[in-house]
This record gives C-alpha cells, structure tokens and sequence, in this order.
C-alpha cells in the first residue's frame, strides 16, 4: 500500500518541484538490466502532446500536475525484472482477415475513425519491453483520468490528449445511455450463448460466411473484439457493451472509441498495479487497445525511439502519429 505524504511548501513552479520529486525517488532507468538499452532522454516537457487540443477533453485534466510529493507503485529495486506483457491487440493480423472481405472492407476503410488502423505499417509483432519500463515507472497519485510516469526524473504525462493525438479515435462526450444502446438481436441469431462467445468463435463465424448483409455486422464485431475492447487471451469471453452496439452500425459510426479506449487503458494500468503489488510478475495481462500506450513508451524516450523505431515513408498527412512511425526491420 502506497503511503500519502504531506504536501511540499515553499515557492517554486509544479513542474520542478514534480521533476525534483520523480529524481529523488527514481534517479535513473539506466540501471534496468534488459534487452533494450535506455539512454537518459532528452525530454524537458511532462507531455509528449503536439501542442493541439482534442475536442470533448477536460482542459483541467491537460493542465494537471501529479501532486506533490510523488510516490512511485515500484521501489527502484525492481527495474531490473521483466515482465512479459500479453496481449491480442494485433492490427495487422485483424485489418488482414478483414481486407479479404469485398466489399465489407470498404466500410472500415471509410470509417471516421477506424480507416487510420488500415494505414498503419504491417507489424505481425509487438514490442512491449519499453512499455514495461515505462509501467515499472508509474507515479501514485488519486485522480482517475490521468496516468503519470515518472521517467529520468522527468514527469511523463498520459491523459486523454495524448490517447487521442496518438490514435487518431474521438475522444467527445458518450451518447445518452450509451451502455443501452443496440440490442443483443444479431449475436442471439449466430451464437448460441452470449455471456461465452469468444473472439474464436467470431473469427470462425466469420470467414465461413458468404457474402450477405450479416457478414458486416460480423466484421465489425470481429474489429471490436480484437482491437478495440480485446482480452488479454482469446478464451475470453467477449465484452457485453460490444456484443450489443453492433447492432447499431450508424452509432459504431460516431462513438467516441477514443474515450472507450482511453478510460479501458487507465482501469488496465491500475489493475495491473493493484494486482503486482510492487512485484513484477514473469507475465501479466494487458486487455484492451495497447498501441498508444506502446508507442507512447518511445514517444518519451527519444533515444530508445532512435534505435527502434523508424518513420515510415509517405504516411497519410491527416493520419494520427500512431501511422507515421514503424518498427525497424532487421537487416
């Protein structure tokens, strides 16, 4: 259990008051024996944000400094033990299965959100060690719609600006009764019980179907349950909210995903430190949209970014940064 400590007096700026706080309990990240080197960044900001705003956000959430002074979830004694993030949020094996489906796919590629994911590079695998360390890096604090990291002694924000400029999904206010919206009519009539349906059991329904005006509503589940609101293995059993607004296609359309994502990735990052306790695991699950989060981990570490990333050549201009930077090829 994290003990609250009373607050620093005296004058000075949050912002250094946070970075001299984040030193003093977390000097440095060099000290990480693992695969991937980390070099002291060259970061000066608490936000990898552009600088633009996203429509719908909470300006007092962009604005906010973690409170002082700072405790960390993991004791500095622990960076030196990995940890196997697992996840199914793979893009490229999802938009392959759905670019065979004509003209489904077309529906995708003009969605308002979802068409940024079939511009992505084509990545079979992942990359999570660097979001471990940026994990192993988490900042206790009491607010619920942010996450602090505190990296190199640098405050590392992630709020819903940065989810958003990252992916590229709408981050405006839910609908009305949103949790209500749809029906469970289109699961009921292609599986027999809904509370066990799985993303197997969808993928399978799937690529058996011929072509008919299901087999989009079908996608778009497979879309969701893989990407959007996925679980950490594929035994698991489907999200309810998911299995009932796709029956609703006009409102898949227009949903703040962005939002969704946004506030799954926060419940993931405090399960996760609930459950560890300060101890890393071998493994641990990581359900949900991950990408952002991946990214962000070389985002804020320029150095690491340099060695593992590179840009990718003739990106979409209205694409989000989540589009225009690829994992370097081996030689």
């Amino acid at each position: 259990m994290v003990k609250k400590a009373k607050k620093a007096n005296g004058k000075g700026s949050t912002k250094s008051k946070t970075a001299q706080s984040v030193r003093a309990r977390n000097p440095i990240v060099e000290e990480v024996s693992n695969p991937i080197p980390v070099p002291e960044p060259a970061v000066h900001s608490v936000s990898v944000s552009d600088g633009s705003e996203s429509e719908g956000m909470s300006a007092s959430s962009q604005e906010r400094q973690p409170a002082q002074p700072l405790e960390m979830y993991f004791d500095n004694s622990q960076f030196t033990k990995i940890c196997k993030i697992q996840t199914k949020c793979f893009v490229t094996e999802t938009v392959n299965v759905i670019k065979k489906l004509k003209p489904e796919v077309n529906w995708f590629t003009e969605h308002p959100q979802f068409h940024h994911f079939f511009h992505m590079p084509q990545e079979p695998n992942l990359k999570l060690m660097g979001m471990w360390m940026l994990l192993l890096q988490t900042i206790h604090i009491e607010e619920e719609d942010i996450a602090w990291f505190g990296v190199n002694g640098v405050p590392i924000r992630y709020s819903m600006r940065e989810h958003a400029l990252i992916s590229g999904l709408d981050c405006h206010e839910y609908p009305t009764r949103y949790l209500k919206l749809g029906s469970y009519k289109f699961v009921d009539a292609y599986f027999k019980d809904r509370a066990r349906i799985t993303i197997k059991d969808v993928k399978e329904k799937l690529v058996g179907m011929k072509p008919c005006s299901d087999r989009l509503q079908m996608a778009v589940l497979f879309f969701l349950g893989r990407l959007i609101r996925g679980k950490a293995k594929d035994s698991g059993p489907l999200d309810q909210f998911i299995l009932r607004i796709v029956d609703r296609l006009d409102v898949c359309q227009t949903f703040p995903w962005g939002r969704l994502t946004f506030e799954d990735a926060l419940k993931g990052i405090m399960h996760m430190m609930d459950h560890l306790k300060g101890e890393p695991n071998p493994t641990t699950g990581f359900p949900g949209f991950i990408i952002p989060l991946e990214i962000l981990a070389f985002e804020c570490i320029p150095s690491l970014a340099k060695e593992f990333r590179e840009p990718v050549p003739d990106f979409h201009e209205e694409c989000p940064r989540m589009c225009k930077n690829r994992l370097k090829r081996l030689a």
